[in-house]
């Protein structure tokens, strides 16, 4: 007997065509929002930098050029030296019987917590009390970056450790493998891919830094990129010199961007296995030498940096007694404005790229892969090239956004837009639409569709990436770092400025603020979505 044909409810056409006729609307929409946060700003920079004779006399420039070159070399040593620290230190915690290892994979969590601003702050606070060493030199601003931008590399690590299975160890050990051959043949081939697209991500971030740079090696007279475009901005030099500096920051950042992609793809995965457990490697007497090492590592990274800032913020001093309330009011402002800054980008970048990503995802626009491409481009755009950027387009001095919350918060918005969509896409991505297909054929509209099938799916997603956006947000220093006017300071440009003018003190206890508030996030995140969601976060 033949099916009798599924009968599709009589409005379902009249709302498939109304859907089609919104497409160009929101296309039109999403055009317009990318233009004004992604287009309009690298288009002003690339026109100011090119258009003008001024680029090839920058470039020219002997500082310039020595400044590059001290940029691309500190990224890459700093990126080495987090790897040569994170990948043994996942190793052991993943895959070792070390002991409290599952304790320490949590509290290697506070590493992302704890930006490499208070980490300088509190290292720059104990070298002035004590003397014991000297951090205003390449090895200094080496060892302090590498400490606080490891995260990346151990978190990828211990992901890529835990895909190898007890059940593949077990069978290579049956069929005779040495336990270095087991080593070289499967360990290190499945994690070099992730360990090195993880080492260009640090790469990437330490190019883009501003702040540690400019606290240790810019009063020895090491100059790195940004420092110079922050130099160059304090001079009231011409958009175009600014353009100059930064447009080579922007097109080695696309190019590792490019490397990363490559490297990634080829990538082999593991087949999947029924016990989800990964070996565990006995260290016999080597048990309590690692668990030192993982102790000291945390330490350094985490533990004496944060302790430095607690004695710098407890420690009265005659300043501080002399202008208690002024600082107080100062701290509460940068604080709230911190709050609400954060709030503000991570929830319209988070908004606006899941919007983005399910009209790409469920091809409701013809052009969805130059919206992807448009919100994943300030990806290749560092802090301070992205604030050039910004300033070149809205923020001169002529401009009426000069200073204001509305640039500054379009400025975040641009530079958590990239991560945002990645985190969307993926949510959106594992969201069958099968189910908003059976919704429609049971006479469902668009917005009960969304309503009572799409948006509960992704409440738990989305949750968690506007809590990792949220903590980027608060230790964005870079793009703001051209931007800000007096009623729009926050936490991170306020203690750079009291450390940069050497009140410790007052910036520890700015820092402390902002710690307060990343960790509590963290901690709330962890309790709410479990600590191995926030580690998967980008």
């Amino acid at each position: 007997m033949p099916r009798r044909p599924l009968k599709v409810p009589a409005d379902t056409e009249p709302q498939r065509r109304s859907i089609l006729h919104g497409t160009a609307l929101f296309g039109a929409l999403c055009g317009l929002i990318l233009a004004a946060v992604v287009v309009v700003p690298l288009l002003r920079l690339l026109i100011a930098g090119a258009s003008s004779l001024e680029i090839f006399s920058t470039l020219m420039d002997a500082r310039t050029l020595v400044s590059l070159a001290n940029t691309l070399l500190m990224g890459g040593a700093v990126a080495l030296l987090a790897a040569l620290l994170a990948v043994p230190t996942a190793w052991i915690c993943a895959r070792t019987d070390m002991p409290f290892a599952r304790q320490f994979r949590a509290a290697m969590l506070a590493m992302s917590a704890v930006p490499p601003l208070a980490v300088a702050i509190g290292y720059l606070y104990l070298a002035s009390r004590g003397g014991m060493f000297h951090l205003h030199s390449r090895l200094g601003v080496l060892a302090i970056l590498a400490l606080a931008t490891q995260f990346p590399i151990f978190s990828a690590t211990t992901s890529a450790l835990a895909e190898i299975s007890a059940e593949m160890d077990e069978a290579a050990h049956h069929l005779g493998a040495h336990p270095l051959t087991l080593v070289q043949r499967l360990t290190l081939p499945h994690i070099a891919p992730v360990v090195s697209a993880a080492m260009i991500n640090v790469f990437l971030r330490a190019i883009a830094m501003f702040s540690v740079p400019a606290l240790l090696i810019l009063p020895a007279d090491v100059p790195v990129v940004s420092t110079e475009v922050w130099l160059a901005f304090g001079r009231h030099a011409p958009v175009a010199t600014l353009a100059a500096l930064a447009l080579p920051l922007l097109a080695v950042s696309a190019l590792m961007l490019w490397l990363q992609r490559w490297v990634l793809r080829r990538r082999r995965g593991l087949p999947r296995s029924a016990v989800d457990a990964p070996a565990i490697v006995p260290l016999g007497r080597g048990r309590w030498p690692a668990f030192l090492y993982v102790v000291a590592l945390w330490a350094l990274a985490v533990g004496v940096p944060v302790a430095g800032l607690i004695v710098a913020a407890l420690t009265p001093t005659p300043a501080i007694a002399a202008n208690a309330n002024a600082i107080t009011f100062d701290l509460l402002h940068a604080a709230i404005n911190t709050i609400l800054y954060a709030i503000a980008a991570a929830s319209i970048a988070l908004l606006f790229a899941t919007v983005i990503a399910y009209g790409v995802r469920r091809h409701l626009v013809s052009f969805g892969h130059w919206l992807s491409l448009l919100c994943l481009a300030t990806l290749a755009a560092p802090g301070i090239v992205l604030a050039t950027a910004f300033y070149a387009a809205y923020a001169s001095d002529t401009s009426m956004l000069n200073g204001t919350v509305a640039v500054v918060i379009l400025a975040f918005t641009a530079r958590l837009l990239p991560q945002a969509y990645r985190m969307a896409s993926t949510a959106i991505e594992a969201l069958s639409a099968e189910l908003e297909e059976a919704a429609r054929m049971h006479g469902a509209g668009w917005w009960t569709t969304l309503r009572l099938v799409v948006l509960p799916e992704l409440e738990w997603p989305m949750l968690g990436a506007w809590i990792a956006l949220f903590v980027i947000a608060c230790e964005e220093l870079s793009a703001a770092v051209l931007l800000f006017g007096p009623a729009t300071q926050t936490l991170s440009i306020s203690a750079f400025q009291m450390a940069a003018a050497g009140r410790f003190n007052e910036a520890a206890s700015l820092a402390c603020t902002l710690l307060l508030i990343t960790m509590l996030t963290v901690q709330f995140a962890t309790r709410l979505l479990g600590r191995d969601a926030l580690m998967r976060q980008p």
